[in-house]
């Protein structure tokens, strides 16, 4: 259920704006762009649409043109902190780097308890080779982790794959082991996952450097294995051919160049514009004596890095990943992208270090399995529905209990239309893992696309049960409820996900929620609590604000409303909404009361 009030919802600009916020949430950025230059054509200085367009034309690998929206919104609003961090990220891809640690600077100045700064400016130390102040900053993080899982894992991650970095190898192994034990209390499905996979991969890293191969290819197995469980397509894709590369580097460290071969060919077929794969496979070549293979593998490298500069220091792109229903507020979903990003371990390293993508290790199995389930992936995400279910029962024939594989062939079953076979493979894979909440929140979305909306609540029913810290499920039952005006039941399921979630960089999303659900009961005391909940998790929350000031509004509180309003154009100038309510509120009451203490 989006919501997203930027703009005045009976206006044009609310319709085109709101089908710019989807395109981008089914990553079509060019459709986002255009969408968003008719919304940019009325309103010039409308800060969210350059945000989302910058970060468009970021993904789509027009850094140049993300840049200029960036420094335009900044011009507007120079204390934008999710403009300083997505240039900041920016800078990192064309490899200004004193710019990126001058932005992330710029956030730390703002506001000194930044850990998501702490550890961008880290990497960008790291990147220049500047260990020292890339470990001091990477300590920084970890101190303004506070006792968040999610943080813990990441900051100590970072310093554990910058003191690899800097030859102490005992140290980051030490740091990583102490990621995983963090990464391992994280509720949330997703972000438990990719943590992992990255903590597991960094580990395997490590390991590599220490010559300690078969302790590497075991972390490697578990890496691939949270990495199975990630639903966001993207990411998996990243981190399969990411996985494929690093474990060519190990059996390169075994001397078993055949396999490192076959690995690095897998990397290369899954990323054929990133270098690293092609100097990696130099490496094997140049062991092998194979001077005309090293020599066109190396000028490849130098011909990608100049025809695609962005694609070299590649970012996890997507504002779904890890966070429920990410995309209803504009500033939390896009600065998620930043968060995987800074939170992406060694991400911003890569065609910098003579290693692939630090951060992502690991490859279980064997090679065609993945391969069939990546390409089942690459079919489906282009239309080719037919040639996934194809892919997907290649790779379920060589691992008939990947269950990645069932779920992923449901959907491309749920798309040709073929609801009952879909259906069926969800079945087989809640069969082979009851207690694994992925084959029942499978057949819940197809449940939910059919309309059946009754079957979809039994399967996120069955996805609590089989994990009762699945935040994901309770929260996608609690939008699910709220459609059908079961408010009650849907406060219910908000209430949970904020029980089960406990790091607040993912918590401002059900306090909204549930602070919608309140004032549409008219429980107006409850609904400003939680809306204040979700500001207070998120300080720059426009929605947060804009809600609350609506439920003032309603409760006949205009001074508190209008205080709220306020608060909305200072972080959104020319926000058409607020401006229109501010205006009729001052228009039309004297607005005396008293500030409430709930700010």
């Amino acid at each position: 259920m989006l919501r997203n009030p930027l703009l005045n919802k009976s206006s044009r600009a609310q319709s085109i704006f709101n089908r710019a916020v989807k395109h981008y949430q089914k990553q079509e950025f060019d459709d986002t762009i255009a969408e968003l230059n008719h919304v940019l054509a009325s309103y010039p200085r409308h800060t969210s649409a350059l945000l989302i367009r910058g970060a468009s034309y970021q993904q789509r690998g027009d850094v140049e043109r993300a840049l200029t929206n960036y420094n335009e919104l900044l011009d507007i609003f120079p204390q934008d902190a999710d403009a300083h961090m997505m240039r900041a990220q920016a800078h990192v891809q064309t490899g200004n780097l004193d710019g990126a640690i001058a932005d992330a600077s710029a956030v730390i100045a703002a506001d000194p308890k930044s850990c998501n700064a702490y550890m961008l400016r880290g990497m960008a130390y790291a990147r220049k080779k500047d260990y020292e102040n890339a470990l001091a900053d990477n300590t920084q993080a970890v101190d303004k982790a506070g006792k968040k899982p999610l943080n813990l894992s990441t900051a100590v991650g970072n310093r554990g794959v910058t003191r690899r970095k800097s030859g102490d190898y005992f140290g980051s192994i030490t740091d990583l082991t102490e990621a995983i034990s963090y990464a391992q209390k994280i509720k949330y499905d997703e972000a438990r996952y990719m943590r992992l996979s990255q903590s597991y991969g960094s580990r395997a890293d490590a390991y590599i450097k220490e010559k300690q191969y078969d302790k590497a290819l075991a972390d490697l197995d578990d890496a691939m294995k949270n990495a199975l469980r990630i639903r966001n397509l993207d990411i998996q894709h990243l981190l399969i051919a990411s996985i494929c590369g690093t474990r060519s580097e190990t059996y390169t460290g075994k001397g078993e160049f055949d396999k490192a071969l076959t690995y690095c060919a897998e990397a290369i077929r899954y990323e054929p514009q990133v270098a690293e794969f092609y100097e990696i496979r130099s490496k094997i070549y140049q062991a092998l004596n194979d001077i005309e293979h090293t020599a066109a593998d190396l000028q490849t490298a130098e011909q990608l890095k100049l025809l695609y500069p962005a694609k070299q220091t590649q970012v996890l792109n997507t504002p779904e990943s890890g966070k429920p229903n990410a995309g209803r507020s504009r500033r939390n979903s896009l600065l998620f992208i930043v968060f995987i990003v800074v939170l992406g371990f060694a991400l911003p390293l890569l065609g910098s270090t003579g290693t692939l993508l630090q951060l992502f290790s690991g490859a279980a199995g064997n090679s065609s399995t993945y391969s069939d389930y990546f390409l089942g992936q690459q079919s489906y995400e282009t239309g080719k529905y037919g040639d996934a279910v194809g892919h997907y029962t290649d790779a379920i024939k060589n691992d008939p209990k990947l269950i990645a594989a069932y779920t992923g062939r449901a959907r491309a079953y749920a798309a040709l239309g073929n609801i009952t076979a879909a259906l069926a493979d969800c079945d087989k894979a809640v069969q082979l893992e009851p207690k694994n909440a992925a084959g029942y929140l499978a057949r819940a979305d197809i449940d939910q696309n059919n309309n059946d909306l009754n079957g979809a609540l039994t399967d996120y029913a069955a996805a609590i049960t089989a994990n009762p810290h699945s935040g994901e499920a309770h929260y996608e039952r609690g939008l699910l409820r709220q459609s059908i005006n079961d408010l009650n039941g849907a406060i219910d399921d908000f209430t949970q996900t904020i029980a089960v979630i406990d790091d607040t960089d993912y918590v401002n999303e059900p306090y909204l929620s549930r602070g919608l659900a309140l004032r549409a009961q008219k429980e107006y005391d409850h609904a400003l609590i939680d809306f204040s909940a979700a500001i207070k998790a998120d300080s720059s929350s426009v929605e947060g604000y804009f809600d609350r000031g609506l439920t003032y509004q309603d409760k006949q509180d205009p001074a508190n409303a209008i205080v709220d309003f306020t608060k909305v154009l200072k972080l959104e100038p020319g926000h058409p909404q607020a401006q229109m309510m501010r205006d009729y509120i001052t228009k039309n009451s004297a607005a005396r009361s008293t500030p409430d203490p709930i700010k």
